[in-house]
């Protein structure tokens, strides 16, 4: 069952992947120099985010844990990456749902780590209209990027790294 679930999970993420890719390309937006930090993956109900967390356990060790907009999102640093074209995901991001939010389960959007500024780096693409609603967070402010069928997010540090703070505090 386990190796099953590895490989609907690896062929899920390349779909997924190629996806983002051929969407970003629709924008004037190189992420050739970007991390590829992690892929988030949605599931419908708390039961089955229950059941992922035991499964992904088996391929991967659990990161963190925690209560973040009222739901628990897990963080998973797998045992083997997922590869994609020069890129190796290392971490898997699995919330709860919302609760009155509806979710299809699968890949639902990447996350890069940029080198610079989150002000800076939206300064290059003046064509693009990114979402700025959480660039004021205190921890990991982000933008985002609905495009045609995935959504891309922009981060100045490392889900992994992240983690490690909120875990001190």
């Amino acid at each position: 069952m386990i190796e099953k679930f590895t490989e609907t999970l690896h062929n899920q993420a390349q779909s997924f992947l190629n996806q983002v890719f051929k969407d970003l390309k629709s924008t004037s937006i190189n992420i050739d120099e970007f991390e590829l930090d992690h892929i988030c993956y949605r599931v419908e109900t708390n039961e089955r985010y229950q059941e992922l967390k035991i499964i992904m356990q088996e391929i991967s060790n659990l990161i963190s844990e925690n209560i973040i907009s009222n739901r628990a999102i897990s963080t998973f640093k797998l045992n083997q990456p997922i590869e994609y074209q020069d890129r190796d995901i290392w971490v898997i991001e699995i919330p709860a749902p919302k609760e009155g939010s509806f979710y299809t389960e699968g890949f639902e959007h990447a996350e890069f780590v940029i080198n610079q500024e989150l002000h800076s780096f939206m300064s290059l693409y003046p064509d693009v209209e990114f979402n700025t609603k959480s660039i004021t967070k205190a921890i990991n402010p982000e933008i985002s990027l609905k495009l045609r069928n995935t959504k891309i997010k922009f981060h100045e540090m490392s889900l992994e790294r992240v983690c490690q703070i909120e875990d001190q505090q």
